[in-house]
């Protein structure tokens, strides 16, 4: 994500900063979080991307990414996972310990409530 497909986030989450943007939607068909990160990031190894189903502030579903860049010196590891609330998530589906389980709204049980502008937006493949 760049400056033209993501803004700072207005504070720091869990102590590091973040580029975030609205994704309209109910799925994510027309926009790759992964190759918008990928367009900015020299290398993917020291980027996290945090994806969160929600309603955006019109109402309509969509997404929010969150996009993080590792910083080891200033202790930042860019672990997108330290803002999912664990004490919320379902139990894993499957038979073993580390069976995947489904992501969806359900599932990343982040809020964000953002004063300020509102972070672009893309509609159908297109920034808006």
């Amino acid at each position: 994500m760049s400056g033209r497909t993501g803004r700072p986030f207005p504070e720091p989450l869990s102590g590091h900063p973040y580029l975030a943007m609205a994704v309209e939607g109910e799925a994510l068909d027309a926009t790759n979080p992964v190759q918008l990160l990928a367009g900015r990031a020299d290398d993917m190894g020291l980027e996290t991307l945090v994806v969160v189903g929600t309603y955006l502030r019109d109402g309509q579903p969509g997404f929010i990414l969150l996009a993080g860049h590792a910083d080891p010196a200033a202790g930042n590891l860019a672990a997108g996972e330290e803002l999912q609330d664990h004490s919320n998530c379902p139990r894993p589906r499957g038979n073993g310990p580390n069976s995947p389980r489904p992501l969806n709204s359900a599932t990343l049980p982040i809020v964000l409530n953002v004063q300020g502008p509102p972070a672009p937006r893309i509609r159908d493949g297109v920034h808006q």
